[in-house]
């Protein structure tokens, strides 16, 4: 009972920021003169007559309606898996608002902060603290009013990290794991997944030998999450008569961002991280800083990352200094990547929790003494 008050004191909090923030985005209706833009717009590959320029959000609004209403998922905005555009689209259908979707998500991803920080610190206090300071983040409220992908996928990433971690069941696991690989292009799940697994491995050989690592049910875990991911490509199996290649598909979107998402500047992403300045790959190449960056970042970050080091050159690994290190290995792995803000709301949940264990410590440290 504890935790659902405090859950839905955070929720609150969240909405209302929102609210402050954009509130267009509670009254939004949809408009169906976007699909007829859409289909002039820059996601169609072929030529079409008077070609227009469409957010990115309006691209996964109107491909979303489109994949709900029976369209094939291969034929708009195939770069990225439809999960998450599904949900768009069947949000539309239903209230003609997707905006409610994705205050779902930054729901779900503020209650998964919450309990992956419980399972790791066993502090209510610490979870609260984590999680009320995602619900302010700039970028977490930016990302809330917008429909991009990566808010869904950061909510789903820490749910799978905390049924890995706990040790949940395969099932679960699997399921997460596809519906994380179906939300957005599957490299950074990807990484996580090895990334965790690799930790795993470590705790397990640390514990004597490595052959006590679950191999049986991370393999089924990884059947179920590629079966979860075939299903939701149910309507591409459907029009070509169940003879749809799913793996030749899936390299053709690997080679779409092979050339599409590589930066001109190694590190561009860190840099951005860091200071929140990039430099443009269009027109005459500006620096340009970003509106929603936030000097708590860089400062979490760099905190987060000596306190995991100062861990592993002492010869420990505990979960903590695990969850420290996965912002800054993740922002070497964004280093070949164009820089993009909201690739950054997949490890701000763990900055958020690592700061909010410092915070509470030093409190009670200070009230000790």
């Amino acid at each position: 009972m504890r935790h659902i008050i405090t859950l839905s004191f955070i929720v609150l909090i969240y909405l209302s920021t929102l609210f402050l923030k954009s509130p267009e985005v509670y009254a939004f209706e949809f408009q169906p003169t976007l699909i007829n833009r859409f289909f002039h717009s820059q996601d169609i590959t072929h030529d079409v007559p008077n070609r227009i320029f469409l957010s990115d959000g309006d691209i996964h609004q109107a491909a979303g309606y489109i994949y709900a209403s029976g369209g094939d998922p291969r034929e708009y905005n195939f770069q990225h898996p439809p999960f998450i555009k599904y949900l768009y689209g069947i949000t539309t259908i239903l209230t003609g608002n997707p905006y409610y979707m994705q205050i779902i998500l930054g729901i779900t991803l503020l209650v998964s902060t919450y309990a992956l920080a419980f399972q790791i610190t066993k502090s209510a206090i610490i979870s609260f603290t984590s999680a009320l300071l995602l619900s302010i983040d700039p970028l977490f409220i930016s990302l809330s009013g917008d429909l991009l992908l990566d808010l869904g996928q950061a909510a789903f990433i820490v749910l799978y990290l905390e049924s890995r971690l706990k040790m949940r069941h395969w099932l679960w696991q699997g399921f997460l794991l596809g519906v994380l690989a179906a939300s957005k292009f599957w490299a950074a799940p990807l990484f996580f997944v090895g990334l965790l697994t690799v930790y795993q491995l470590y705790q397990t050989q640390q514990r004597g030998s490595w052959r006590k690592f679950a191999f049986k049910s991370f393999i089924l875990h990884l059947i179920t999450a590629g079966i979860t991911f075939c299903i939701v490509y149910t309507q591409a199996f459907i029009i070509d008569g169940g003879k749809f290649n799913i793996v030749f598909y899936q390299l053709k979107t690997l080679k779409y961002w092979l050339n599409h998402s590589v930066t001109t500047v190694p590190g561009a992403s860190l840099m951005l991280f860091l200071t929140g300045y990039f430099q443009s790959w269009w027109g005459d190449k500006e620096v340009i800083r970003s509106p929603i960056w936030s000097w708590l970042w860089p400062v979490m970050l760099i905190t987060a990352t000596a306190s995991g080091i100062k861990t592993l050159l002492e010869k420990k690994f505990p979960v903590e200094a695990f969850i420290a290190l996965i912002p800054l290995l993740y922002l070497v792995y964004l280093g070949l990547q164009a820089p993009f803000p909201r690739y950054f709301i997949l490890v701000l949940p763990f900055l958020y929790i690592f700061t909010a264990r410092i915070i509470v410590r030093k409190l009670v440290r200070y009230k000790r003494a």
